[in-house]
């Protein structure tokens, strides 16, 4: 096993042949079988290793030994499923703590470790956490110090990336003692990879760069090909936080090396979207857009796909600048994945998206929930191994969404500080650009002079750097901001200033999430904050002047730039369909070879990813195989004004019968919105 892998696999398939010869007894087959599974998911051959725990796991049963079963699912358990909730593997877990006998015990322990680390990811974290924890006690009562490695180690699955990253470390410190005293390699190996999450996730990038050091060495020496792989992917973590993009792909390159020589289906995921994370630190917008479609399939796979495909693709669209898009998909993200909800991986990758286009509610759920860990930096782990930064940097970004003027300020400052120590460049240029940013939507005269040097420094950093898509926005704003001091407040959004007067017919005044709405004759009412009511202040703050959709659904003022009302492009370009097609054919081979061994489940997920693949492309294909083009900008943007404005006279209709019908007629909605009492 541990210097000859190869051999020890050899050694095995002649004594699974050996009880074939002897008319396969059932209890020497499944010791045998166990064995070889083991071995196999230890060289990470992981399909015909966990198949061969599910026919451990029937000869168990028909055996009546709880300990087998407990073993062969606990030997499928050493599969890291990160992302996904395996149910062959939840089932197998719980059969076996439901074969044993009530009390504590090692295996006990240990198999309740493993099912909470199966459950996660989890809407609600708590139970799978609580899981946990109550394993770590019993093995502890235990007293065994093996026991207690085992527990603690798996256990430490269901809290990474979900829990405070100082109570990980903890764990993980007192998982490396152990597996140190106990001469368990292997475990240790995992350890050096989950401590260095745990460090870049507190900002301690020296004991990271330590930890990654240790594990390459330790994942050499135990010849952990299944694992080396994850080496290099480290590294261009590393890189890409430091802005050495180069240096960064060509560590992608070596990981994508090592990867195909071992049969790891996680593999591809973590490549294609550490490459997601690389691409949005390089901001490489057009690249980034292009390989979104990559990133929503493999997050097709993860437990409750869709969510995170609507959180992968807000995040895209926000960096972006896309409001449209970034709402429409983050309102695809349903409330049991906000706050309260208590999971990190969750809080963190909410926060950005929340402040560019959430609901003052959203947001203030958000900040307070970091508050308290705003010494703490954003780590995705090892599912999508991206770094976003100190936690201090999104808590800036939501409060200037609340319009906290000066604590979104002192946060950047923070944010800024922290980034300078880190050596953390791409960040740092970004965060000098949202700072800047802010200082322009405060709208103060005063702001501009600075907001200018500010945008002027990020525009620097980002051209030695070769970040393209920062330098498009730099430049923007910077246009903005040439035209001198903001507008008198008459001309200013309602939606960031105060009262909206309309030659006394209509008065709109937004209090925190209500508008309070004055009519002639002193009608007066108060409704509920919504785009609709926004856009309709925006056409009531300058009465007569036509608006088009697309500026007044980003916002813009009269200096607002030309908007673009070309059509979108292609809905796949020629190299998205190559692509999809490759996949397609892959999938189908994989489907056919999974129902030839009765794998269900992996012909499950087959089909499921066949079924979305075939959608997408017949969405995009039309008739004669042409390609079907987006629709434009304007016409998506004209009907979703259209519809809300529609929603917002409804609701005053309700709460005002006697204005709605003036009111109604003196809107006009279409590709340039008009409001003429």
């Amino acid at each position: 096993a541990l210097i000859a892998p190869e051999q020890e696999i050899a050694v095995l398939e002649r004594a699974v042949a050996a009880v074939e010869r002897a008319g396969n007894p059932a209890a020497p087959r499944a010791r045998v079988l166990i064995a070889l599974a083991e071995a196999r998911i230890r060289g990470g051959d992981v399909v015909t290793g966990t198949s061969l725990c599910c026919e451990v796991a029937t000869l168990a049963a028909g055996l009546g030994a709880p300990e087998l079963l407990a073993r062969a699912a606990l030997t499928y358990g050493q599969v890291m499923k990160f992302a996904e909730v395996d149910p062959v593997m939840v089932d197998l877990l719980e059969s076996a703590v439901a074969a044993l006998p009530a009390g504590d015990s090692p295996l006990r322990a240990r198999l309740l470790a493993r099912l909470a680390s199966a459950l996660q990811p989890s809407e609600d974290t708590k139970e799978p956490v609580r899981l946990a924890h109550e394993a770590v006690a019993m093995a502890r009562r235990l007293g065994d110090r093996r026991g207690l490695l085992e527990t603690m180690f798996d256990g430490l699955g269901a809290l990474m990336d979900v829990v405070d990253p100082r109570e990980r470390r903890a764990l993980n410190l007192e998982v490396e003692a152990l597996a140190l005293e106990q001469g368990d390699r292997g475990r240790l190996l995992r350890t050096h990879a989950r401590l260095a999450i745990d460090h870049l996730a507190l900002g301690e990038v020296a004991l990271a760069d330590a930890r990654i050091e240790a594990f390459e060495a330790l994942a050499r020496e135990l010849r952990a090909t299944w694992l080396l792989w994850r080496a290099p992917l480290f590294r261009a973590l590393r890189a890409t936080m430091r802005g050495r993009f180069a240096e960064a792909e060509a560590f992608e390159e070596q990981a994508r090396q090592l990867a195909s020589s071992v049969r790891d289906p996680q593999a591809e995921r973590a490549l294609i979207l550490l490459r997601e994370g690389f691409l949005r630190a390089a901001e490489r917008h057009d690249e980034m857009r292009a390989l979104d479609v990559l990133a929503r399939r493999e997050r097709a796979s993860f437990h409750h796909g869709p969510i995170w495909q609507s959180l992968g693709s807000a995040v895209l669209c926000t960096r972006l600048e896309d409001d449209a898009q970034a709402r429409f998909h983050l309102a695809l993200v349903p409330d049991e994945m906000r706050p309260p909800n208590d999971n990190l991986f969750v809080v963190n990758g909410l926060a950005e998206p929340t402040a560019f286009a959430g609901s003052p509610k959203q947001a203030a759920a958000l900040y307070e929930r970091l508050v308290p860990i705003a010494d703490q930096y954003v780590m995705q782990g090892m599912t999508q191994m991206q770094w976003e930064g100190p936690n201090t940097r999104l808590l800036a970004l939501l409060a200037t969404r609340l319009e906290r003027w000066d604590e979104a300020l002192a946060h950047f400052d923070d944010a800024l500080a922290r980034l300078r120590r880190l050596g953390a460049l791409p960040l740092l240029a970004r965060t000098y650009y949202e700072r800047a940013r802010t200082l322009l939507i405060r709208g103060r005269a005063e702001d501009v002079p600075r907001a200018r040097e500010l945008f002027s420094e990020a525009r620097a950093r980002a051209e030695e750097l070769g970040m393209p898509g920062l330098i498009r926005l730099v430049d923007a704003r910077l246009r903005g901001a040439a035209a001198g001091p903001p507008a008198p407040a008459e001309s200013t959004p309602v939606s960031s200033a105060g009262p909206a007067d309309i030659a006394g017919n209509l008065r709109m005044v937004l209090e925190g999430e209500y508008w309070t709405l004055t009519g002639p004759a002193g009608v007066a009412f108060r409704l509920k904050d919504s785009l609709g009511l926004q856009y309709l202040a925006r056409l009531v703050a300058e009465p007569g002047r036509e608006i088009h959709v697309l500026d007044l659904v980003g916002g813009g003022g009269t200096d607002a730039a030309p908007v673009d009302t070309g059509d979108a492009g292609e809905l796949l370009d020629d190299e998205a369909r190559d692509e999809y097609r490759r996949r397609l054919e892959d999938l189908r081979d994989t489907l056919a070879e999974a129902e030839s061994f009765g794998d269900a489940s992996r012909a499950a997920k087959a089909r499921e990813e066949i079924d979305f693949l075939a959608t997408e492309l017949g969405r995009a294909i039309g008739l004669g195989g042409r390609a079907r083009r987006a629709g434009s900008a304007a016409e998506r943007a004209r009907s979703a004004v259209q519809r809300r404005i529609k929603n917002a006279l409804v609701r005053i209709g309700e709460a005002a019968p006697e204005l709605a019908p003036s009111l109604t007629r003196a809107v006009r909605t279409g590709n340039f919105c008009v409001y003429r009492p």
